[in-house]
């Protein structure tokens, strides 16, 4: 079997070559990781983390009040007021309000910003450049625009 003859080559390696195979591995990740852009990395590694709290409330509140009531709490079309089991409820509602507008807000600048970047022509060091350039060849005895 494959399995265990893979099992017994690691245990016939030296406990310093298991460190050097553990310290690659991790390498690989890593840049496996970096090899993504910005918004995949941030789908990948970061929104499951923003989504935890509102699943969870989410989901006591389905099994506390029902779906659709849950559903209107999360759009505002409903008032948390007087429902049973308010932490769900008003928790719900205040990430109904907070959250998902910030969530639409980060999707829209990613795109707006990979829309600016496909666009962009230069570099920002080029740009650099051509502005140092012009400021040099403006003369100081030109005036300038000041006290005319």
């Amino acid at each position: 079997m494959p399995r265990t003859v893979a099992l017994e080559r690691w245990l016939e390696m030296a406990p310093g070559e298991r460190a050097v195979k553990r310290a690659r591995r991790k390498q690989a990740r890593r840049e496996k990781k970096e090899a993504l852009g910005k918004f995949p990395y941030w789908l990948r590694y970061s929104l499951p983390w923003w989504l935890i709290g509102p699943v969870i409330c989410y989901v006591g509140s389905v099994l506390a009040v029902g779906g659709t009531k849950s559903w209107e709490l999360l759009s505002g079309l409903t008032s948390p007021h007087g429902m049973k089991w308010p932490l769900f409820t008003w928790s719900l509602s205040v990430f109904g309000w907070v959250l998902i507008p910030a969530l639409i807000g980060i999707l829209a600048g990613y795109l707006v910003s990979a829309q600016i970047d496909k666009r962009r022509s230069d570099d920002n060091q080029a740009i650099w450049d051509r502005l140092r350039q012009l400021a040099d060849q403006q003369s100081p005895s030109d005036g300038g625009g000041e006290g005319n």
